[in-house]
């Protein structure tokens, strides 16, 4: 009884923590628009449905941008530690080698982009290690993305159907992946690594292939020539290694 308790105390420490970082914020929106516009940097900012458009964007650490217009921003490089985009939009925006800091990928430190539209986002060779996009329902809110060549290591996405994104040679090792749609155009997952993760909604490797691929015949030797890496992958809790797909 003691160590539940505890565990709960921790638990609740935690979020607690996680909670007011977002409670030190500058919190005059106006200011903290024409600061972003003036510098491309509003760290500690609470930057809530603010109208960002087009905007080039070097930093945006620890700052909450829930609902926001990011339509068309850049934000290539840009700093996105503890960043919160929950129900932002930011359809067409630029987020190539976007800047999160592997020092601080604690619990809470990664950006959320929960609810958010990303489609036609342009993601390329970035670090979304830690990140999550967690949807309260199945979406296509990354239609025609680009995240080739980036990594979704540790990430914890849900209900995200990812079928017209680009995902050739992304990293998804030791992430935990609920309930999502790969896409069926062999060049768009092309060398992903799935090492180590937790895929949960699927029965075994097949209904993965034959699922995603829409075809069953064949699919592992496909996945096998495409380079895609399913090593150690865990599926609902079951041991799929390496799952018939190596010969």
């Amino acid at each position: 009884m003691k160590y539940s308790y505890l565990i709960i105390c921790i638990i609740s420490c935690i979020s607690a923590q996680n909670e007011s970082t977002y409670q030190n914020l500058s919190t005059n929106i106006p200011e903290n628009i024409t600061r972003l516009k003036n510098t491309g940097r509003c760290d500690n900012c609470l930057l809530k449905n603010a109208n960002l458009k087009g905007l080039k964007i070097k930093s945006l650490m620890l700052s909450d941008l829930t609902g926001a217009d990011l339509q068309g921003a850049d934000l290539t490089g840009c700093q996105l530690v503890r960043t919160r985009f929950d129900n932002a939009n930011l359809e067409g925006s630029v987020l190539d080698n976007i800047i999160f800091d592997k020092t601080n990928a604690g619990r809470g430190s990664y950006p959320r982009f929960n609810n958010t539209n990303l489609k036609n986002v342009k993601a390329r060779n970035s670090s979304f290690q830690n990140i999550q996009i967690l949807n309260d329902t199945f979406q296509n809110n990354v239609d025609n993305a680009d995240f080739s060549g980036s990594s979704f290591s540790i990430a914890n996405i849900k209900n995200v159907d990812f079928s017209t994104a680009n995902l050739a040679n992304t990293n998804f090792s030791n992430a935990s992946l609920t309930n999502i749609m790969l896409p069926e155009n062999p060049e768009k997952i092309r060398g992903i690594n799935f090492s180590h993760a937790i895929i949960t909604g699927f029965q075994n490797c097949m209904n993965i292939l034959s699922y995603q691929l829409g075809r069953i015949d064949d699919c592992a030797k496909k996945f096998c020539k495409l380079g895609v890496d399913l090593k150690d992958v865990g599926l609902d809790g079951t041991n799929a290694d390496p799952c018939n797909l190596y010969p």
